[in-house]
């Protein structure tokens, strides 16, 4: 196995473990939606739904994270650590009509 392989193995691997940690965390908070379709929609996200910040994957305030509502389970967006511990955060959405 040469070393192109090897780091290209490797890359896909951590990939698999970042997802089913992902996956892990989502079913414990209680996500009802379709995993599969939310870490497509989590992959492809750069900025925040709300503020519009660039999303980072480190811990921070700009750390991306899975927005979705507490009394349905259903998935909202993507959102920056600080959008989504807002205490307004559920009352914006019912505002806006976005929930389900």
């Amino acid at each position: 196995m040469n070393r192109r392989h090897h780091a290209i193995r490797r890359k896909i691997e951590g990939e698999k473990h970042l997802k089913l940690q992902l996956f892990k965390g989502w079913k414990k908070i209680g996500l009802k939606d379709d995993f599969e379709d939310v870490y497509q929609i989590w992959k492809g996200e750069s900025k925040c739904f709300l503020c519009d910040v660039k999303l980072t994957n480190t811990r921070g305030a700009n750390m991306k994270t899975m927005d979705h509502c507490h009394e349905t389970g259903f998935f909202r967006g993507i959102l920056c650590l600080t959008c989504n511990f807002q205490e307004h955060n559920d009352k914006y959405w019912k505002s806006n009509k976005f929930d389900k």
